[in-house]
């Protein structure tokens, strides 16, 4: 009976002990390897999902202003430019006759003020393309009409208030021409009659607004008065461009327009409007023109860089009989953190995708 009670009440052997700590040390590492997976999987797809917002948000951005290169509300491409910059030389967002869109092929500068190639914030990564974008805003509750237009005392009366500010960019057209310049300053936001004038610190360099021969700033413009029902619109020009962001890392930029309190001139600013973006190369698809208007369009058959459009007389502008009418833009993303694999080593996700846009006012056929 004692022997019984002994055997009952005794505690567990060495073995028995080593035993159940490797079982528990099995248990607790499986546990912990579990964990780990399901950690590093939930990096993995928050990084892949935060790309795929990033890739979202940058084609419907981007795509939506590059299918309106171009556009304007009379749908006119005789244009007169008559703003300037500081230096008295026609400036990147004011060029409309150099072309409604052009590329800048990897090492390309942009010229006349644009965004510069080098490693601090807001540059332009090198080795990366870039485009400009000459448009009108799409809101249409940005449209008014006019109702009358003295060019003598340089003012527009509208048909509704326009919430407009001084140094603001305006269109306007009718069914011959267009004509982009400053305003000095509406009578009070929201107001329906504005005014401009080639006074300085206006950087209008003519109240003509009329058209002639292609040249922005021209000596030999003509005065022109915009009938009651021509248009009057913002105008809202940009560059597309990958760049260093605050960070350190790469970002899709937006050049566009600055208005600067003081002093009272026209700047632009650079603003990082998609992260995650590590590359962007832009392709174009082209048609060539006959000078013949009876004779059909010529359509390539394959896509070209920007260099080879650059390289020709008048490049992007209406001189030169081939123009793009489709461009193939493929953006490249990577994430912020490590957590993809290349095979040896632990590398950030990478992934690549390509948007086709055609331009909404240059038809493929005729």
């Amino acid at each position: 009976m004692r022997a019984q009670t002994y055997r009952s009440s005794r505690g567990m052997t060495i073995i028995e002990l080593m035993v159940g700590i490797t079982l528990g040390i099995f248990l607790v590492g499986g546990v912990i390897s579990l964990f780990t997976s399901n950690q590093q999987s939930f990096r993995v797809n928050e990084n892949l999902a935060r790309l795929q917002e990033s890739a979202r948000f940058a084609y419907e951005q981007m795509n939506r202003e590059i299918r309106d290169a171009g556009t304007n509300p009379c749908g006119v491409r005789a244009v007169n430019s008559v703003v300037r910059d500081a230096s008295l030389t026609t400036p990147w967002w004011g060029d409309w006759n150099s072309g409604t869109i052009r590329g800048f092929d990897n090492a390309e500068p942009i010229t006349a003020g644009g965004v510069s190639i080098g490693t601090s914030v807001n540059n332009r990564v090198t080795g990366t393309d870039a485009v400009i974008v000459m448009r009108t805003v799409s809101d249409e509750g940005q449209l008014r009409a006019i109702t009358s237009h003295d060019p003598i005392l340089g003012q527009f009366t509208l048909n509704a208030s326009a919430r407009l500010n001084k140094q603001d960019l305006l269109f306007a057209c009718d069914s011959s021409s267009g004509a982009i310049f400053e305003i000095v300053t509406p009578n009070a936001p929201p107001a329906t009659v504005v005014s401009y004038d080639a006074t300085p610190p206006s950087s209008n360099c003519s109240t003509s607004l009329g058209w002639s021969n292609n040249v922005n700033c021209n000596a030999n413009s003509v005065a022109k008065t915009f009938a009651p029902g021509s248009y009057i619109t913002k105008f809202d020009p940009a560059i597309w461009y990958v760049g260093v962001g605050a960070n350190g890392n790469r970002a899709l930029f937006r050049e566009t327009l600055h208005k600067a309190s003081s002093p009272d001139v026209i700047t632009t600013e650079r603003r990082e409007y998609v992260p995650d973006v590590h590359d962007m190369q832009v392709e174009y698809l082209t048609r060539t023109k006959s000078t013949d208007p009876a004779v059909a369009p010529t359509l390539a058959t394959s896509w070209v860089s920007a260099s080879t459009i650059n390289a020709q007389p008048g490049a992007w502008g209406s001189a030169n009989l081939t123009e793009a009418i489709a461009v193939r833009v493929t953006l490249t993303f990577r994430s912020k953190e490590s957590v993809g694999s290349d095979g040896t080593t632990v590398a950030p996700i990478e992934r690549k995708s390509i948007a086709v846009i055609s331009l909404r006012n240059r038809e493929i056929v005729r």
